[in-house]
């Protein structure tokens, strides 16, 4: 069983249902979900072993299916609008980096603009109970869906920018290509291609190599991840934020 992505049938076990039952109601009754109290309630209406009962209530927080000390499961955690819409959003966009995903559920205007702690507690609590993950990618915190693999989330996440989208895009076509064709292709000052490529090179979307014949530094895409890279293209293009 993954320590990350909850266990989809887990709660297909009639016995799980109802000891999963019992802390729907703590939830509904504005309780606490705590390992205690629901062994003893669970322990009393049920009539389990207390073998039965303690592997069934480690299986769900070991799922995150519940969280110690918190007043939701994982099913109502989504019961609110924004948690879902936050949920949402970065399954169609992975790789948002936190003030995207702010300005486009809480800066809308049909929605009121709610407060960085707000915004901040929603986040949490989904990564709290695995639907998130969040990583610190230089100064940014990004986030994607709990079964997304972290390195395809920050090629999402690096191809989203416009610079090196439109790089990527470049060199799908053109490869290899030195620094000064691509400062010519992209239109861009020589500071902020060099800036490009160097991260781009950093996080193993490029590979660069010095041209034998003409002396220059030349770059392409990881031709290793080629057919990756040009997925994400083309998902960001047809799902631009």
């Amino acid at each position: 069983m993954s320590e990350d992505i909850p266990n989809p049938s887990l709660l297909e076990s009639p016995e799980v249902q109802n000891v999963f039952q019992i802390a729907e109601e703590l939830v509904r009754d504005n309780k606490v979900i705590q390992t205690n109290l629901l062994f003893k309630i669970a322990k009393r209406k049920l009539k389990y072993t207390s073998e039965k009962l303690f592997s069934i209530i480690n299986l769900l927080f070991q799922n995150k299916i519940l969280v110690e000390g918190s007043r939701f499961t994982r099913t109502s955690i989504l019961y609110n609008e924004y948690r879902t819409q936050i949920y949402e959003f970065i399954r169609k966009y992975p790789g948002a980096h936190f003030s995207i995903i702010k300005e486009n559920i809480f800066g809308k205007e049909n929605n009121p603009k709610g407060s960085t702690g707000q915004f901040v507690w929603h986040l949490e609590a989904l990564i709290k109970f695995n639907y998130l993950k969040k990583l610190e990618v230089k100064k940014y915190s990004i986030f994607l869906p709990v079964e997304m693999d972290k390195d395809l989330g920050i090629f999402f996440f690096w191809l989203r920018d416009r610079i090196n989208y439109k790089i990527g895009n470049i060199l799908k076509n053109n490869e290899p290509l030195d620094h000064s064709k691509l400062i010519e292709e992209t239109q861009e000052s020589k500071g902020t291609i060099y800036y490009h490529i160097k991260t781009m090179l950093e996080y193993d979307i490029l590979s660069s190599d010095k041209n034998e014949k003409t002396g220059k530094i030349e770059v392409w895409l990881n031709s290793e991840k080629r057919d990756l890279i040009i997925q994400i293209l083309k998902n960001i293009k047809e799902s631009p934020i």
